[in-house]
């Protein structure tokens, strides 16, 4: 199935615009909001129909990205074409490319705009959990952690664990502080 994100703001603080390349809207199901701060407003947030694109567990990564020049230039070669040829194809690739519009590309980047939120707010929480059967990603929840914003971005988040952000190291202490919460509700 997919990831779910959920992003929880203070009260009284109004929304992030979707002019930051996600799709942001309210999460109205009561039940997901255990294990949030009470009174925080739940959003759920996404890069198209899910927020698969957007999550990578610490565990594993994605893999780095791969040169699409250098793929295009291979292929070009195994067909024959003219250096002249190749060359102009790249040139006009790179010029169409540079007219799309930016996406939205990936794990930290969304973890970056995490951290600038948290530090517009004050702090946030952030939650990745496995929308599907729940065979598919058994992972313990209930936990909650304190990072800077910092920590946040350069080292993720794992997966069912509330993390609340906080835009300033001093807030966070030797990076971050994890507890478990007894008795939270099953996500």
């Amino acid at each position: 199935m997919c990831w779910i994100l959920t992003l929880a703001i203070p009260p009284g603080c109004v929304p992030p615009g979707s002019d930051c390349g996600l799709g942001i809207a309210h999460w109205p199901t009561a039940e997901k909001r255990a294990d949030f701060p009470s009174g925080w407003n739940l959003l759920n947030v996404t890069s198209g129909m899910c927020a698969c694109g957007l999550y990578e567990e610490p565990d594993h990564p994605a893999p780095p990205p791969q040169d699409k020049s250098a793929r295009m230039l291979a292929r070009y070669q195994r067909l024959g074409w003219s250096a002249a040829k190749i060359e102009r194809a790249l040139r006009d690739h790179e010029h169409a490319e540079a007219r799309q519009p930016a996406q939205y590309d990936g794990p930290l980047r969304f973890r970056v705009q995490v951290a600038q939120w948290a530090s517009q707010y004050g702090e946030v929480c952030v939650r990745a959990h496995w929308e599907g059967r729940p065979h598919e990603k058994p992972y313990p929840v209930g936990q909650m952690c304190i990072m800077s914003a910092e920590d946040f971005v350069r080292t993720g988040f794992a997966p069912c664990t509330v993390v609340r952000v906080r835009g300033s190291t001093r807030s966070a202490p030797h990076g971050y502080i994890c507890t478990a919460k007894k008795g939270a509700p099953h996500d």
